[in-house]
C-alpha cells in the first residue's frame, strides 16, 4: 500500500473513537505500522468521533489527520437499508458533496489508497455500514483509488446480494478474518488486525501498582442479551472461586467499552471488595495484554485474543458479536 502511488496519503477506515478497545488497538496498531514504514506521510483515519479517536491515537503520531467524512455518508442511510439502495443513495452524496464548496471528501478522493480496517462492523448486524464498502467503491469507480481490506469480519451475513460482491471485487486486497466469512464470501481468510499490534504492547510487569493480579475478568455489556448479562454475576463468582479469588482478592475487573461494561461492576463491587476496577482510561495506557500465570474470564472477542496471544490462560465466549 504504497503512498508514492498516488499524490493523496493513505486513507484508513476503522470504528475507532466511540471509544471500544479493540477497534482502538487496531487503528492505532495501523497507524504506528504506517509511521514506520513511512515516517514523512501523512495519513488519514476516518472513524466514528475524531475528537475521541484524536485523542488516542494521535500521541506519538503527530502525522495523522482525523475526519469522520465517510461515516458520515454511511450515516445519513436509513437504519435497515437494504446494499443496492445503499449503493444508488452513497452515489447521490458523493456526487453531491464533489460540487461543493468543501469537499469533506477531498483527501479520500486523492488518497493513495482507502484502506477498511479490521472489526466487526461490516455485516447485517449494522446494514448501514456497509455504505462505507458502497463509498469506497464509488470513490475508486470515479477516481481510481485502490481499495484494501484486511481482517474484515463480515459475518453474520444474510446471503450477500450481487451489488455487494461486486464492489468488494474492486479491492485490490480482501480478506475476511474468520474462515466462515471467508467462504461465504469467496475471499481469502487472514488474520484479525489486531494481531499487528501485538508484539508493541507493554508488559504490566513494572507499571502495574501492586502485585499483579492473577485473575482477570471484562465482560461485555452491549450485544450481550439480558438473559446473558443477569448470568454474569453468577459465571464470575463461579471463577473466581475456583481460582481462588475470594472476596476479589487477586482479581481485576477490565472495562474495554465504557460505559457499558462497568454495568455489573456496583453489584461485584459489594461482593469482591478486594478487586481493583480498572477503566477503559488506565486500561488503554496499560495495554490490554495478559501475563503467564493470569487466568482470564473475557467475552470481549479483542480481549480474549490478546490476553491470550501474551501468554494468559482462561475462559472466553462471544458477547453477542460485534467488534
Amino acid at each position: 500500500m504504497s503512498p508514492r502511488t498516488r499524490t493523496g496519503a493513505p486513507y484508513l477506515v476503522t470504528a475507532s473513537g466511540i471509544p471500544n478497545y479493540g477497534d482502538d488497538f487496531i487503528a492505532r496498531s495501523w497507524v504506528r505500522y504506517l509511521h514506520r514504514r513511512y515516517p514523512e506521510t501523512r495519513v488519514w483515519v476516518d472513524c466514528l468521533d475524531p475528537g475521541v479517536a484524536e485523542g488516542l491515537l494521535s500521541p506519538g503520531a503527530p502525522f495523522a489527520r482525523f475526519t469522520g467524512a465517510l461515516w458520515d455518508v454511511a450515516r445519513a442511510l436509513p437504519e435497515d437499508v437494504s446494499y443496492p439502495a445503499a449503493r444508488q443513495l452513497v452515489r447521490g452524496i458523493l456526487a453531491e458533496a464533489e460540487g461543493a464548496r468543501e469537499d469533506p471528501l477531498a483527501p479520500a478522493r486523492t488518497a493513495s489508497s482507502i484502506h477498511i480496517v479490521g472489526g466487526g462492523f461490516l455485516n447485517t448486524i449494522w446494514p448501514q455500514n456497509l455504505g462505507l464498502v458502497a463509498a469506497a467503491a464509488e470513490l475508486h469507480r470515479r477516481h481510481g483509488v485502490r481499495l484494501i481490506g484486511t481482517g474484515l469480519g463480515l459475518m453474520p451475513h444474510d446471503d450477500p446480494s450481487p451489488e455487494l460482491l461486486e464492489d468488494l471485487a474492486l479491492f485490490a486486497h480482501l480478506e475476511a478474518r474468520d474462515a466462515v466469512g471467508a467462504e461465504r464470501f469467496g475471499v481469502p481468510h487472514g488474520l484479525d488486525d489486531a494481531w499487528l499490534g501485538v508484539p508493541d504492547l507493554p508488559s504490566w510487569r513494572g507499571v502495574w501498582e501492586g502485585e499483579l493480579p492473577r485473575v482477570v475478568v471484562l465482560l461485555q455489556g452491549d450485544l450481550a442479551s439480558e438473559e446473558l448479562r443477569e448470568a454474569f454475576p453468577r459465571m464470575v463468582r463461579a471463577f473466581l472461586a475456583r481460582h481462588g479469588a475470594e472476596h476479589g482478592r487477586g482479581a481485576a475487573f477490565l472495562e474495554g467499552f465504557p460505559p457499558v461494561d462497568a454495568r455489573a461492576w456496583p453489584e461485584l463491587k459489594q461482593e469482591y471488595p478486594e478487586a481493583r476496577f480498572v477503566r477503559f482510561e488506565e486500561l488503554w495506557e496499560l495495554g490490554l495484554r495478559g501475563e503467564p500465570g493470569q487466568v482470564w474470564l473475557t467475552s470481549r472477542f479483542h480481549a480474549h485474543l490478546l490476553a491470550a496471544s501474551t501468554g494468559a490462560a482462561g475462559a472466553g465466549g462471544a458477547g453477542g458479536g460485534g467488534h
